[in-house]
């Protein structure tokens, strides 16, 4: 993701965050050098936290992409307070309800998603090309377009949408499944993600 896209999108994440998501704040990752070896975190990724009760936490992680102008969610939890960095972009589980079980859980938006609407989703796009990719001569509309400046004001307009769409995501799905994962282990449901 270009920097300047990227930036837009960590302030209008941040800024959602705040006034749909309130209960989940922003969570500073400390990894030691071991750590960082074992984990994947790109520039500009956002984890937000919620911390229930003293022994469980849930997380969202807002990871741009490193080659598109789009990003991704993650979503999970731990029972100890710290993010399950291990697990960042790896393969999850189907969602089975085994996973309910696990202590520590980051999972892919996308499988929710497919679960729940039985269609494949892979991101939210900040910007496309004007044609769509199986034009015939999609590439190199790309490649020009691609080349063109973006004002900050462009990459600000341009992130507004699949935030808005990220963020009803997380409200509409997300949520109801971090529910789930409370109901399975007899916990009360979380009473408003917005405080």
């Amino acid at each position: 993701m270009k920097k300047i896209y990227r930036q837009a999108l960590q302030v209008e994440f941040e800024k959602e965050m705040k006034e749909q998501l309130n209960l989940f704040s922003q969570f500073k990752l400390k990894l030691t050098k071991e750590q960082k070896s074992e984990t994947v975190i790109f520039a500009g990724s956002e984890i937000y936290a919620y911390q229930f009760h003293e022994h469980l936490t849930f997380f969202l992680h807002m990871i741009p992409r490193q080659t598109q102008e789009g990003f991704l969610l993650e979503f999970g939890w731990s029972v100890n307070g710290v993010f399950p960095h291990k697990l960042t972009r790896q393969i999850g589980p189907k969602l089975t309800g085994e996973e309910m079980a696990s202590n520590d859980m980051l999972l892919d938006y996308g499988v929710l998603h497919h679960k729940k609407y039985n269609q494949g989703f892979l991101d939210w796009k900040v910007w496309e090309p004007s044609v769509p990719r199986g034009h015939p001569q999609w590439r190199e509309i790309f490649i020009k377009e691609d080349l063109l400046p973006v004002s900050e004001e462009q990459a600000q307009e341009r992130v507004k949408k699949p935030v808005a769409q990220c963020i009803k995501a997380i409200k509409d799905d997300v949520i109801p499944y971090f529910n789930e994962y409370l109901k399975f282990h007899k916990l009360p449901e979380m009473a408003s993600v917005e405080g």
